[in-house]
């Protein structure tokens, strides 16, 4: 989600702001999802298969890009509640709009 164009007021850019930087990744290493992601590829072209390996590597995957979705999901629940009901509306009809404002897909 794009905040571009919506001339947020100095307050509301704090406070996004603020939003933003509490969730920022620690910069400790990569995130785990691309470790997971290597890993699981690793398993996958290894020389001797391991199928719980694959396995477990693919479901620890799908619950760290989960948890990552979740988190995306709250900050964004979060922004929303900082904008105006003219600002949300903006955003609304980006939405509408889909991809590059094309319009929606079929």
């Amino acid at each position: 989600m794009s905040l571009r164009g919506l001339d947020l007021n100095e307050d509301q850019q704090a406070k996004i702001k603020a939003i933003l930087d509490a969730e920022r990744p620690t910069g400790d290493g990569p995130p785990a999802d691309a470790q997971l992601r290597r890993d699981l590829h690793a398993a996958i072209y290894a020389d001797t298969a391991d199928p719980e390996k694959v396995s477990s590597l693919q479901q620890q995957l799908v619950a760290a890009s989960s948890a990552r979705q979740t988190r995306q999901l709250a900050i964004e629940q979060q922004i929303a509640q900082i904008l105006t009901p003219e600002q949300r509306a903006q955003v609304r009809e980006r939405l509408a709009r889909g991809p590059r404002g094309g319009g929606p897909r079929p």
